[in-house]
């Protein structure tokens, strides 16, 4: 329920309305000073610095986007950049918000991971608040020691996005909306062995919830998924021994995709380890990307359909006869299951060592059209679609981290 005094006059007036009804009235005046005991002892916002006790109207409302910011207790903005994005894909919110925690029971509130992200998922949805604190998460969500969060230590936000599914699946199983992962961002790779010396293949199929793009020397994305599915050749004594010929032969080991998720989290490989100098650094070479990205070429299909052709051209070159026309064979779905418009960027600005992650979203549900967000901790601001080259390509002293589209 929306608090009912928001403006500062309104507020004004109620307070001083409680100070009428408790002056002379034993009996009021003690349910005001139980309220505000309460208030004062559970407040999220309670810390021991002296700024949080100092409170502003203006400064703890909603932003006029309509949306609450989280608040960054010290180094999780890896944590809250994420939350953001997962929050705003609808259909993912209001799964989470509907399951029934089978844990409830067996769990006290405090260490109860999955409540307390649905405390968090229903501040931002709910709050009239600037921002939400996530410390009840922090506090529930152990590290593999057994141990809460730690907000003073910072962590990669593809690391915690793994860790963070791996919980939260295992938090929902047996609830109705126990597959909204898969559901949401699960698809699937294939792990190729293509045999160049006979005509046999091998396929191992792979599950993946997010796709590891490299970065370094690539000025965009599409030439990323290019050397991603590119493969390396086994030759010689390092040939792959096929079992249906019994022998060694000359094999393409490569990854591709076999099935596309419904919601595309692209990471872009920027941090690696120097082993020369025994640190770990981080890539801000610029790499760009579109608003639409259409991934049939990195797909098992497409890569299908364009050595096909290629063998066709080739044969009838080598008989002397005009190239045949592009193959004309129905796609496997439709053309909408392949092409991925923008939905969100997590940017990391900084060093391998240190640094600050943001995001950027693009809200489709406003009556206006499309708009998007800055979401920089507590803060949440308008931001132009226009700036993103600026943003979030990369380059000498920033970086892209994410993309979910």
């Amino acid at each position: 329920m929306k608090p009912k005094c928001k403006s500062f006059h309104s507020r004004n007036g109620a307070l001083r309305l409680l100070t009428v009804l408790s002056r002379d009235c034993l009996e009021n005046l003690q349910q005001v000073l139980e309220y505000i005991t309460k208030f004062s002892r559970q407040a999220s916002w309670r810390t021991n610095k002296t700024s949080d006790w100092q409170i502003t109207h203006q400064d703890d409302e909603k932003s006029s986007t309509g949306y609450c910011g989280l608040k960054n207790l010290g180094c999780i903005c890896y944590m809250i950049s994420l939350f953001q994005q997962l929050f705003m894909v609808p259909s993912f919110r209001e799964d989470l918000l509907a399951v029934d925690d089978p844990n409830h029971e067996n769990q006290e509130p405090d260490e109860n991971m999955f409540y307390q992200l649905q405390a968090i998922f229903s501040g931002l949805l709910k709050s009239e608040k600037q921002y939400v604190n996530p410390k009840g998460f922090c506090h529930a969500f152990k590290d593999w020691e057994g141990q809460p969060t730690n907000v003073m230590e910072q962590m990669d936000v593809e690391e915690f996005l793994q860790m963070f599914f791996d919980r939260l699946e295992t938090a929902i199983k047996g609830a109705p909306q126990e597959k909204t992962i898969q559901a949401h961002f699960g698809g699937k790779l294939a792990n190729e062995m293509i045999c160049q010396g006979c005509p046999h293949q091998y396929e191992r199929p792979e599950p993946f919830l997010s796709l590891g793009v490299p970065v370094k020397n690539k000025k965009s994305i599409m030439e990323g998924l290019n050397a991603f599915i590119q493969g390396d050749m086994l030759e010689g004594d390092n040939a792959y021994f096929c079992a249906k010929c019994d022998k060694k032969v000359d094999t393409l080991k490569r990854q591709c995709i076999k099935e596309l998720p419904r919601y595309l989290i692209v990471s872009l490989k920027r941090f690696e380890f120097d082993f020369d100098r025994m640190i770990r650094v981080k890539i801000n070479d610029y790499c760009e990307f579109p608003m639409e990205l259409d991934m049939f070429p990195y797909t098992q299909e497409g890569l299908s359909r364009k050595e096909k052709a290629a063998k066709k051209k080739r044969e009838a070159l080598e008989k002397g006869e005009e190239a045949p026309d592009e193959d004309e064979e129905p796609l496997k779905y439709d053309k909408d299951y392949y092409m991925f418009k923008l939905k969100g960027i997590v940017v990391h600005t900084g060093t391998a060592d240190s640094g600050h992650y943001y995001s950027f979203i693009k809200d489709t549900t406003t009556q206006n059209g499309e708009r998007w967000y800055e979401f920089n901790d507590n803060i949440v601001s308008d931001f132009e679609a226009s700036e993103i080259a600026n943003e979030c390509f990369g380059g000498e002293d920033s970086g892209i981290g994410l993309i979910n589209s």
